[in-house]
């Protein structure tokens, strides 16, 4: 089977990580003294970032 085109495979990333964020961020909201939530976004964020621009340069 061949891999989906880069555009797709974003697109399925953006979705992950926005659930992801969603939660993160629900979380943060409920506990905001909650460091490792907040910390853990970022990192998903940074992670998603690279994702895009991995994508973008390869165009």
């Amino acid at each position: 089977m061949s891999e989906p085109p880069p555009s797709l495979e974003l697109l399925a990333a953006f979705r992950l990580h926005y659930q992801r964020y969603n939660q993160a961020v629900n979380k943060a909201v409920t506990n905001p003294t909650d460091e490792v939530v907040l910390l853990r976004l970022s990192d998903d964020l940074a992670e998603y970032a690279a994702l895009v621009e991995e994508a973008y340069l390869s165009c």
